[in-house]
């Protein structure tokens, strides 16, 4: 996704008596705006309707500070620039002076780091060999897969890199081998094709233009899955002085077609111009041969070409949006034009952006357009005397609304902002400038909600060590953001590339482990969870009132039963996901034949259906026996029937009655020393038998007398007792009486 760098509200232009300290090229002089203060009244009262942030305290992208981050030798601004895929991997890219190995001395050479998704930046990786001599422009686009292409100034060459999805960049191809080459410039769309743009002394085979002399626009274009192909060339002029291309511009559209602006600047032989121009390139066509069209020409304007660089961003759809400052004879204000979709559409009459009657001159202008609602934002540094940032928001097919002051007055220092929408058509805009509540010059953002209307809310301090400049910005997917900008060290003497991430996505939940199990043992819960930017906790509600902490945990249920099971995922910034599962939890399989009931509880037994076949029987030779239930008996003996409901162990007890005394209120047994006291009867027990594997349902027991093989009972009258036992209890006995004869 497109990544974005601050300018600082200081531009320049080419001088053709003057040479660049940095090499071969054009020199420009630099001219500092003048600042002023305005007032915050409209930010704060709009604070309330800002979009909650949650950016993550700023580290290093490494630890040893390195001579210098370069700058761009025209526009104050670092060399630095990041840019991000959709799955949340985000990679920077800088010019860095360091010492060289060996030395003595020190030398310039391109870098780049990558931060993955979740993880933190990668030692730092060249992008080429060290430069013949030290510049400063790098420019990144990655798309949504992550595919990324850098392209930079290489001494006075244009080289760029291209990086596939998961990989590292391939070796670097030198795009134009000039004399003098300036601005690289990239996009990438989301099929992969890109372009790369720049300005050039080799003007190819435009006719009246001098290789060395002349600057013209070039491009390469990279279709997928290829390389570079030869750049093409716009001829633009000639003039009897110029022409001379500045600060080219372009994006791809989601067709590959390509929309590019610069700055012109020449001498008609009486006045100096500084025209802005566009050019459009459908897929599949070129840029060469076209003749550019001019949406705003200036005479005589005051400052340098340079500062009068534009702005392009595209829509889903290909409508293209651009912004730029006007020199209207008095000041310098922000202008802006579209350009519909269609073969042969041109741009639009320019209209306002910045408010024509505000005091001061206008500068820096960075536009960006929500893809999806063709909403755009364009901000820009506003300076009476003292500096400040403000916004405009322009909704589809109208014009930009009034103005809206976003920082504090600020001071010469400040790096002009830029603005990126995230996925959902919020807006995000960051600079560097001096900070109303941290100390110095420190990177400040604020946030713009989607939808029509909406305005930016306050203004959050995201770096912490002065001086911070020149910040960068880029969005995944997500809407996670990430800022990174050059910090200066004091001790030890030297930079940092610095960054912070804006958490604005809650962790995903992934691989939720929900079995179903069975009450009383514990159900083994997992998920894995994942955040792009920090530590995420998780919560696990069990739908029984019970929780517990962790991503792999265990609960035990109490009762049978569907629960919805909730897992909280929390992240440090303390956005929140939630998922959901539903587990069944049943009863553990009973011992055979034994009844549960609905709560997993053995049924207690019951002994229902007491039956015998003969209430007086004569007494039989076999020992008891569990009879089959349509199985007829003989007559000697009976049999006992009964019902139970659940299985269980059945005992059945004899007793027979006796002659006993009354002792202190009881019936005992006779002796010696009782027997003239008063007669009584009482219950004996004669034997029992145990039958441990009833079932559930109809018994019967064939009984002829025995025991066992060597105990009978005698001939008499007998009370049977039937009682039933098993893990949940007993059941009352059920009792019958029966006669014994002899045979």
């Amino acid at each position: 996704m497109r990544a974005a760098a601050g300018h600082d509200q200081r531009t320049s232009g080419r001088d053709r008596n003057h040479r660049s300290s940095q090499g071969p090229g054009r020199s420009r002089v630099v001219r500092r705006a003048s600042v002023v203060g305005l007032s915050l009244l409209l930010a704060m009262l709009l604070a309330a309707l800002a979009r909650a942030t949650s950016w993550l305290p700023s580290q290093a992208v490494f630890a040893t500070p390195v001579t210098s981050i370069q700058s761009d030798p025209f526009f104050n601004r670092k060399a630095l620039q990041v840019a991000s895929d959709s799955a949340g991997n985000s990679i920077a890219v800088w010019i860095e002076q360091h010492p060289k190995i060996p030395g003595p001395g020190t030398e310039c050479q391109a870098m780049w780091a990558i931060r993955p998704a979740g993880g933190s930046f990668t030692a730092p990786q060249s992008l080429a060999p060290p430069m013949s001599f030290c510049t400063g422009q790098i420019d990144l686009a990655m798309n949504a897969s992550g595919t990324a292409v850098a392209a930079w100034k290489q001494g006075s060459d244009i080289d760029a890199a291209i990086r596939s999805p998961g990989g590292a960049f391939a070796a670097a191809t030198t795009l134009s081998a000039s004399t003098a080459t300036d601005d690289p410039w990239v996009s990438i769309n989301d099929a992969g094709v890109a372009a790369v743009t720049w300005d050039d002394t080799n003007t190819g085979a435009c006719p009246g233009l001098t290789s060395g002399t002349n600057w013209s626009f070039h491009a390469s274009i990279r279709q997928p899955g290829g390389g570079f192909g030869p750049f093409e060339t716009v001829c633009d002029g000639p003039h009897p002085a110029g022409p001379t291309i500045f600060t080219p511009r372009a994006v791809v559209d989601p067709l590959g077609d390509v929309a590019a602006t610069w700055v012109n600047s020449f001498n008609d032989g009486t006045n100096t111009h500084f025209a802005v121009e566009a050019a459009y390139r459908s897929a599949g066509s070129t840029f060469t041969g076209q003749t550019p069209q001019v949406l705003r020409d200036m005479t005589n304007p005051t400052g340098a070409a340079g500062s009068y660089a534009a702005d392009i961003a595209v829509d889903s759809q290909g409508r293209a949006t651009a912004v730029w400052p006007y020199y209207n004879g008095t000041k310098i204000v922000i202008e802006t034009a579209v350009r519909p979709i269609g073969e042969g559409a041109v741009f639009s009459a320019p209209g306002p952006v910045s408010d024509p009657l505000a005091t001061g001159n206008s500068n820096s202008p960075r536009v960006a357009v929500d893809p999806a609602s063709n909403t755009a934002v364009a901000v820009w540094v506003q300076c009476p005397s003292s500096c400040q940032v403000e916004g405009a928001t322009r909704a589809s097919g109208a014009g930009f609304q009034a103005p809206q002051e976003l920082s504090a007055p600020g001071a010469s220092s400040t790096f002009g902002p830029l603005v990126a929408f995230d996925p959902s058509g919020a807006a995000i805009a960051v600079w560097s400038g001096p900070s109303p509540d941290v100390p110095g010059t420190q990177v400040q953002v604020t946030s713009r909600p989607p939808g029509a209307g909406q305005a930016f809310g306050a203004v959050s301090t995201i770096s912490s060590a002065d001086p911070s400049l020149s910040p960068a910005i880029a969005f995944d997917g997500e809407g996670n953001a990430i800022a990174v900008w050059e910090h200066d060290t004091p001790s030890p003497a030297g930079a940092l590339i610095q960054y912070a991430g804006l958490d604005a996505a809650p962790p995903a939940i992934q691989a939720v482990s929900a079995p179903n199990g069975v009450v009383g043992r514990p159900v083994l819960f997992s998920a894995s969870v994942f955040d792009r930017w920090s530590a995420a906790t998780v919560t696990w509600s069990f739908g029984d009132g019970g929780t517990a902490n962790g991503a792999a945990v265990s609960h035990a249920y109490t009762r049978p039963g569907t629960y919805g099971v909730t897992i909280t995922a929390v992240d440090g910034a303390g956005n929140r996901r939630t998922a959901g599962a539903t587990v069944t939890i049943g009863c553990a399989p009973p011992p055979g034949g034994t009844l549960i009931d609905a709560n997993c509880n053995v049924v207690r037994p019951a002994v229902t259906h007491v039956a015998e076949s003969h209430a007086v029987w004569r007494e039989g030779s076999k020992l008891a026996t569990a009879a089959r239930a349509k199985k007829r008996r003989p007559p000697i003996g009976t049999t006992f029937t009964f019902a139970l409901n659940t299985a269980a162990s059945v005992k059945l007890v004899f007793a027979h009655t006796v002659e006993g005394r009354k002792v202190a209120g009881k019936c005992v047994a006779l002796s010696k020393r009782n027997k003239r006291r008063h007669a009584c009867k009482r219950a004996v027990t004669a034997g029992t038998l145990t039958f441990a594997h009833a079932h559930s349902g109809t018994n019967k027991i064939a009984f002829q007398g025995r025991l066992s093989r060597s105990k009978r009972l005698p001939p008499g009258r007998y009370t049977l007792t039937i009682t039933a036992a098993n893990a949940s209890g007993s059941t009352t006995g059920r009792r019958l009486t029966f006669t014994i004869v002899k045979r």
